[in-house]
């Protein structure tokens, strides 16, 4: 059994339950009377108690879902536009790739081989974007998440009210995202110039007609 590729397996798989779990543990320390989960689990089995696990799981899942593929579509690109422009400017290489010419060449890296060194080096920044994500989506799940508990449970969590300190942690997450995204986009530029297969460039007419006379 191969356990780096498992270990990769369950990270894909964990990626979506653990911002908003993150979340709620976050909430749940900053309650007024730590309560929270409490009025929160009672209230999901309020009717069927057997479903209350599912309803907690089915809520994570959800909230994970959403998370991810709102800040993957709709805000992540606009960062990532903002990176590539930041660090190809500090750079003196030539050509300077744009953001859509480094996802082109990670789709390229990902499908070599496995022990290639391009499908080996797309492996590591596949692992390192999915860190920098994990802060963005802790931002956005505790976010929604303190939203959600308090409109619906006012008495225990107000937002007004909430610890100065909750807030230095929930704004702590994006920068955090956005320190390891600038890192993870030089890495993944020099990864583009390692695996740059540079095209033929066009000769030029008079160097053309030079070449058939030598053919010739």
């Amino acid at each position: 059994m191969d356990l780096s590729k498992l270990a990769r397996e369950l990270i894909v798989i964990l990626r979506f339950p653990a911002p908003p779990i993150v979340g709620v543990i976050l909430v749940w320390l900053f309650d007024r009377n730590h309560d929270i989960l409490k009025k929160a689990l009672e209230e999901a089995g309020s009717t069927t108690p057997g479903l209350t696990a599912w309803c907690v799981l089915a809520y994570l899942v959800a909230l994970g879902f959403v998370v991810h593929f709102a800040h993957r579509l709709v805000f992540y690109e606009c960062i990532r536009r903002c990176m590539v422009r930041l660090v190809t400017k500090k750079s003196a290489r030539s050509p300077r790739p744009t953001a859509h010419d480094l996802a082109f060449a990670q789709w390229r890296r990902r499908s070599h081989c496995e022990n290639t060194p391009e499908k080996s080096t797309q492996s590591v920044l596949d692992e390192g974007n999915a860190g920098c994500h994990f802060f963005y989506c802790c931002f956005w799940a505790t976010l929604l998440n303190a939203v959600f508990m308090a409109t619906a449970f006012p008495e225990s969590f107000s937002l007004a009210h909430v610890s100065l300190w909750f807030w230095v942690v929930l704004v702590a997450f994006f920068p955090m995202g956005l320190w390891g995204d600038y890192q993870m986009t030089k890495w993944d530029l020099e990864a583009y110039y390692r695996f740059l297969k540079t095209p033929a460039e066009p000769l030029e007419s008079g160097d053309a007609s030079h070449t058939l006379s030598k053919s010739g």
